[in-house]
């Protein structure tokens, strides 16, 4: 576990349908790409939700870089907003990748969990892409530099400003090649 425990206080709580009350919750992101709502008093488990597509991975240390080992899943710290959706809503960026007969494929997705249930809110998860103007490293040789998944970590903290969720992204062990990014998604849409 990379990312900074979260306690969100007088939550409702769901799990398998029912209605279990309100309760003060921990959560917990981790890199095995798990998210858990724990009950901050008594340390029940109320559910977890793993952020992986189907047939996916977490994705192993990057470049020989070991800052993060022996996985890389949910590195950053979600960021909770109390007021979005039925319950609140949990945005969090987790890693992971596909193993193909072409090779690797790496993934960074921003998803929305429900808060009181663990379950994906709608349009959620979505694929971290972005271009950008210029010539640095990953250019796609139309002058546009790429945001490559498996060259990027999300390490900082998820940021939620004005409806806005602002996701930065550093590479492993700065280990070329890389460019710093700042991307940004849309609360309501994820796009």
């Amino acid at each position: 576990m990379d990312a900074q425990p979260l306690y969100v206080s007088n939550t409702p709580v769901f799990s398998g349908g029912i209605f279990k009350g309100n309760h003060n919750l921990i959560i917990i992101a981790t890199e095995h790409d798990s998210l858990y709502a724990f009950d901050a008093d008594t340390g029940v488990l109320y559910w977890q939700s793993v952020l992986l597509g189907s047939g996916e991975t977490t994705s192993e240390p990057r470049f020989g870089c070991d800052q993060v080992t022996p996985e890389i899943g949910i590195t950053a710290t979600p960021v909770i907003d109390r007021n979005k959706g039925a319950h609140g809503t949990i945005y969090v960026v987790a890693m992971s990748k596909t193993s193909t007969m072409a090779g690797v494929v790496y993934h960074q997705r921003l998803w929305g969990i429900d808060l009181g249930t663990g379950q994906d809110v709608v349009g959620s998860p979505v694929d971290i892409q972005a271009t950008y103007p210029g010539n640095g490293p990953n250019n796609g040789g139309q002058g546009h530099v790429l945001f490559d998944p498996g060259a990027y970590k999300e390490r900082s903290g998820l940021l939620l400003l004005n409806g806005i969720i602002y996701t930065t992204w550093a590479s492993h062990c700065d280990i070329a090649p890389y460019t710093s990014w700042i991307i940004a998604y849309d609360e309501t849409s994820l796009q």
